[in-house]
């Protein structure tokens, strides 16, 4: 390896963790102990997961019922809350990539897209898991503990690698 591509130092990594976790420390603060985040963030995003989970069973001609963060439909139903919006994931996403020495051009933009991804990736989750409950109501609760949470996980921490693997590699050298 040559001067030029240096690894980072441990002073580098050191700093990129102290910088995520503090992130990721104010970011659960903010959506957990502020009544805004709750009123405007994070009841108005279960609804439209619950809303887009509807139209894509709706188009698999399944005919479900959607009311607020509640979907039903062939005998099933489920209720988007909180903990299964992937709120926690995103925010994992975001202090991940905003800490992470890039530019800021390439944070936002990491972040913005990234976040898409997740919430895309986690509508067609929640999508799975409730023809699992239609068609394997007892294999539900396994899947959805279990499964469904760890692919939500293993997909972000996909997207950040891939979101760094596409970093220029000057971009990387110049803020160690």
């Amino acid at each position: 390896m040559s001067k030029r591509e240096s690894k980072p130092s441990n002073h580098a990594i050191g700093r990129f963790i102290v910088t995520a976790v503090a992130m990721l420390a104010i970011f659960f603060v903010a959506l957990t102990q502020l009544r805004f985040s709750e009123q405007h963030l994070i009841a108005p995003y279960t609804v439209l997961l619950a809303r887009s989970m509807s139209v894509i069973l709706g188009v698999a001609g399944l005919s479900p019922a959607f009311s607020g963060t509640s979907v039903t439909a062939s005998g099933f139903s489920a209720t988007i809350v909180p903990s299964c919006a992937g709120i926690e994931i995103m925010a994992l996403l975001a202090a991940s990539m905003l800490a992470f020495p890039a530019s800021v051009r390439r944070k936002v933009s990491g972040v913005l897209l990234g976040l898409v991804a997740v919430h895309l990736i986690n509508i067609g989750r929640l999508v799975v898991l409730f023809l699992i409950g239609i068609h394997f109501r007892s294999g539900f609760d396994q899947a959805h503990y279990y499964y469904a949470q760890g692919f939500l996980l293993l997909a972000t921490v996909g997207i950040w690698a891939l979101w760094i693997s596409r970093l220029p590699r000057h971009d990387l050298a110049k803020r160690h």
